[in-house]
């Protein structure tokens, strides 16, 4: 966060946010070991970071995950840690990501502010 507050380092300190926080996507497409979905990303807006609009991306389906089940299925939810589909979610997990995210996003957008 110092990185991008400071506008050091392009789009990369983004990127490397993107791929390392925990993130979650809807599947609506399998092609061969790849999974396509839509879900937030991170965004860089006024100097602080949040959840953008929903975004469709390319994910990595390990295959021997398909033999646990559920992660082919169009309109199964998804978490995802760099680019790699790490569990299928339900609405109870989804809703916790989502709000542990955006409160770990408060604290990081905190981080190294003056406290009033």
């Amino acid at each position: 966060v110092g990185l991008l507050r400071d506008g050091r380092g392009g789009s990369e300190p983004l990127r490397i946010l993107r791929q390392c926080h925990i993130s979650w996507g809807r599947v609506v497409d399998r092609i061969g070991d790849e999974l396509l979905i839509d879900g937030p990303t991170l965004d860089w807006r006024n100097g602080s970071l949040s959840l953008g609009p929903l975004e469709r991306r390319s994910v990595w389906l390990d295959p021997r995950l398909v033999r646990i089940g559920g992660f082919t299925a169009v309109g199964a939810v998804v978490a995802v840690h760099w680019g790699e589909v790490v569990d299928v979610l339900d609405d109870r997990q989804q809703t916790w990501l989502e709000t542990i995210t955006r409160a770990q996003l408060t604290v990081a957008n905190r981080t190294g502010l003056p406290v009033l």
